[in-house]
């Protein structure tokens, strides 16, 4: 990711359409899940538990995961003289907002359960200790 971002570039996704065809440049990010979570999952949906797929701590745990990286990421870029690309991060960034205050009502309902996940509390604190180090960089 950070050797793309110096290079200028974002991951490029074609898509093919009657009406328009192109591609768009989107910013990468890293989600992941302890193995647990994802039987979790596996369980509730061959067992059509739908209503508790839809209330599921993960889509919180991977909103939040992204909302990280596009932060750090962003900042990451900015710090490199990047502005482009800081700014199509920040883009995505109030986009993945949006979606968080959306479902507000799901992140309270889970929030004490969030820190269970080994996988998801390394990347968080990952990027944590690196959104850290950029703003300290920052300010000197």
């Amino acid at each position: 990711m950070c050797a793309k971002i110096r290079d200028g570039h974002l991951i490029e996704v074609k898509y093919p359409g009657d009406l328009a065809e192109g591609s768009l440049e989107v910013p990468e990010v890293i989600i992941g899940a302890e193995r647990k979570t994802v039987m979790e999952l596996a369980e509730l949906w061959i067992e059509r538990r739908n209503k508790e797929l839809a209330n599921h701590r993960i889509q919180i745990m991977i909103l939040r995961q992204i909302e990280a990286q596009l932060e750090t990421l962003g900042l990451y870029a900015r710090s490199i003289g990047k502005e482009d690309i800081a700014k199509t991060y920040e883009d995505r960034l109030g986009t993945i907002r949006g979606l968080l205050a959306e479902k507000a009502d799901i992140e309270k309902q889970v929030r004490f359960e969030l820190g269970g996940d080994g996988v998801h509390e390394s990347i968080m604190s990952f990027l944590a200790r690196w959104k850290s180090q950029l703003m300290t960089a920052k300010a000197a």
